[in-house]
């Protein structure tokens, strides 16, 4: 199974807009992923997002990117703080009825962080990466073994 984490692009500001949705700005950084992800033809089967606005567009944008249709669906348990063993067992239902699936999760720091870390190590406290606005970052698994790291991509690095 593929798990693709996602870090939502440059929300607005708080004062500008309370539900803090994507600037212009993170608005294109995530079309910048979305049309490198399009060109080379990667497939999601599901996009699980959280309840926030900057999360929910990211997903959207990506969604549709990725050929997931309407294959959106809001997760609790996503926000910046939650914890990451709330969700290890909806991903282990996923990856055991889809193994050779591709999920989706757009979400927010320091969640993300923790959860790629807790995969790969079993430590949500392992700092694995920066995590840029609109990053990407695919890990992998075969079987119950461990996650891996199997790419990253963000707008800074996509010509």
């Amino acid at each position: 199974m593929k798990l693709i984490l996602v870090r939502h692009g440059t929300a607005t500001l708080e004062s500008v807009n309370p539900e803090k949705p994507l600037s212009d700005r993170g608005r294109a950084e995530v079309e910048k992923v979305a049309g490198f992800l399009k060109a080379k033809h990667l497939k999601v089967d599901r996009v699980w997002h959280s309840t926030k606005k900057r999360a929910i567009e990211t997903a959207q944008i990506l969604a549709e990117a990725a050929e997931a249709g309407g294959a959106l669906e809001e997760v609790t348990g996503l926000g910046p703080n939650d914890p990451v063993q709330d969700l290890m067992e909806k991903i282990s239902g996923y990856a055991k009825s889809n193994p050779e699936g591709t999920l989706m999760i757009a979400g927010h720091l320091p969640y993300l962080a923790k959860l790629a870390g807790y995969l790969v190590t079993r430590s949500e406290t392992t700092d694995l990466m920066e995590f840029p606005t609109a990053c990407a970052v695919c890990l992998e698994q075969e079987g119950d073994r461990f996650w891996r790291i199997g790419w990253i991509i963000h707008p800074g690095i996509i010509p």
